[in-house]
């Protein structure tokens, strides 16, 4: 792979699992990690991943030994390499204040939108809140109490999983070990 490319997705997976071993034990052999890994079809670009880790200076070489680089630490190192580290990240959330007092926290969609504030106040803890200003910098929403009521939005998709496969992620999560290959 020539430094100037985009990492293809697998190659991705394969460099953000090269980074977690990193992270994981400090260091890794650069010639021993596909004892890791064994023949995961994953992998199979691995000797090439490592080379862009290396030449972009996500991971750094001592004695034969692969460690997170200043790159990773740059770009991944805030919050302990959350983003690194995570499957997923939440949605944003903003924090919701009336004086000094904290109210809560909503999604920005569930914000009625500027025009709507004087007609469709925002309900939380059972209470009508008239927006006065949103700091996104600071994602906090200055509110204001009123005693109408408002609508009640709550942001949400459909459910798109059967209940077979939910019954199976509940057992897995309860410790079942499924009968799959992964």
């Amino acid at each position: 792979m020539k430094t100037s490319c985009h990492l293809n997705l697998q190659q991705t997976l394969a460099s953000q699992q090269f980074l977690a071993l990193a992270l994981q034990e400090g260091s890794f052999g650069a010639s021993d990690w596909p004892r890791w890994w064994g023949d995961l079809a994953l992998m199979a670009d691995g000797a090439e991943v490592l080379t862009y880790l290396r030449e972009k200076d996500f991971l750094v070489e001592d004695s034969g030994l692969l460690m997170i680089g200043p790159r990773a630490e740059k770009e991944f190192g805030r919050r302990h390499f959350i983003d690194l580290l995570s499957t997923f990240v939440a949605d944003l959330e903003l924090r919701v204040v009336a004086g000094v007092r904290e109210i809560g926290f909503v999604s920005p969609l569930a914000l009625p939108a500027k025009a709507d504030r004087e007609s469709r106040p925002l309900v939380l803890v059972g209470r009508g809140w008239f927006v006065r200003h949103i700091d996104w910098e600071r994602f906090t929403v200055w509110v204001e109490e009123i005693p109408t009521k408002g609508d009640v939005k709550w942001p949400s998709e459909a459910v798109a999983q059967s209940f077979e496969v939910s019954q199976a992620k509940r057992e897995v999560l309860l410790g079942a070990l499924p009968d799959v290959e992964l």
